[in-house]
């Protein structure tokens, strides 16, 4: 499938809303995440959001993924997409997604065609509720790391995802308790958390485009 169909099939099925959804989340999900009473938009949580860029460059679709500077603070030092905290008063969460993808890369917002948002999920630890937003860029992109929030700029292939990555098991430390979570071991480093729930559910988006296509 060339780049051009992928987005505009991406596009329609975004604006469609026919997401694999939580079923898909689930799989990548640590231990306890999802509770009989869970809500993806609770009341009293923070809004976020983040953004997953397909970028196309040289006949390949690349990811970027930030490696949060570690300062102590909730997911320092871990694998993400860019992201962050909605301000008042921009359009959430496309506005979010794209403002917080400059600061913490320096990516520019007019680089950025959006096609649409998935499923969005609450991640108790920080106490926000994240909309991930789907865009995609073509030709030569250089991101650059705001030091103070990202300690490195790291690419993930498309079709390394999609080719359902190596995973595995390990024991973090999450609200004063030990939980075992799944991971992608890519070669981008360990995936784990609301970034692989999230990534998770994207290549799942993007296998059912192909297979329709065939």
């Amino acid at each position: 499938m060339s780049y051009e169909n992928l987005v505009q099939q991406l596009r329609l099925c975004l604006v469609n809303q026919t997401l694999p959804g939580f079923a898909s989340q689930f799989k990548m999900a640590p231990d306890g995440r999802f509770t009989p009473d869970y809500d993806p938009t609770p009341s009293g949580a923070r809004m976020a959001a983040v953004l997953i860029l397909l970028h196309k460059q040289k006949e390949k679709i690349n990811i970027p993924l930030i490696v949060r500077a570690d300062n102590g603070a909730p997911h320092s030092g871990q694998i993400a997409l860019p992201g962050g905290a909605y301000e008042e008063p921009e359009e959430y969460p496309v506005e979010t997604a794209l403002r917080e993808a400059r600061e913490e890369t320096a990516l520019p917002r007019e680089r950025v065609d959006v096609l649409g948002k998935i499923t969005p999920l609450f991640i108790p630890v920080s106490n926000f509720s994240v909309c991930p937003v789907i865009g995609c860029s073509s030709g030569e992109l250089e991101l650059e790391p705001d030091f103070e929030e990202v300690q490195e700029i790291r690419w993930i292939d498309l079709n390394e995802l999609l080719s359902t990555p190596q995973t595995g098991f390990f024991m973090s430390r999450s609200a004063g308790r030990h939980i075992q979570a799944p991971y992608f071991a890519s070669s981008a480093g360990k995936i784990w958390g609301a970034t692989a729930m999230i990534l998770i559910e994207v290549a799942e988006i993007i296998r059912r485009i192909q297979s329709a296509q065939k």
